[in-house]
């Protein structure tokens, strides 16, 4: 009998990948992985700046902190025509407004002063939103208004964040 022996296309000590090349080829991955996380991030986070509604948001919450800290009243009164809020000691709060884009308005919790034009409610800012010592602050909810769209967000009074729509109670 003739055996034929058969060449090996890789000599005995070599099959597969080196440790280097595996180790390579992990560290463009991760390289590549950083640039992309991290251009979303960026992204992300420019599109949540140019949002009214969640810079009011934000607001709340930090004036809810500045007056946990202080131990003191902090009152938030609304600049004429939406623009911003003035706070504490002078600060002033503007609010990133597109064209076109959304317009949050703070209104009394409760329905108060209120006009029917053109067939959409109209109500009136609330004068003053105070923030207390204890975390709390004063009942309100924010209006949203986008062309002719208006949605309106119930604040809860203990956490000064939006109450889920099911719990709001009472609102629009």
């Amino acid at each position: 009998m003739i055996r034929v022996r058969r060449a090996r296309a890789f000599p005995a000590g070599r099959r597969g990948f080196t440790l280097l090349e595996i180790l390579l080829v992990l560290l463009l991955i991760a390289l590549l992985g950083t640039v992309l996380i991290g251009g979303a991030v960026s992204l992300l986070d420019a599109n949540k700046e140019q949002d009214p509604e969640t810079a009011l948001l934000a607001l709340f919450q930090k004036v809810r902190g500045r007056a946990v800290e202080t131990g003191q009243i902090i009152e938030v009164v609304q600049l004429p025509d939406d623009q911003g809020f003035l706070w504490g000691a002078d600060e002033v709060e503007v609010l990133p407004l597109r064209e076109g884009g959304p317009r949050v308005r703070v209104i009394k919790a409760e329905f108060g002063r209120a006009s029917l034009i053109g067939g959409q409610l109209e109500e009136y800012p609330l004068e003053r939103m105070r923030f207390y010592p204890d975390g709390s602050c004063d009942p309100a909810r924010v209006q949203i208004r986008q062309k002719e769209a208006r949605r309106v967000l119930v604040i809860d009074p203990w956490t000064a964040a939006p109450l889920p729509a099911g719990q709001a109670g009472g609102g629009l």
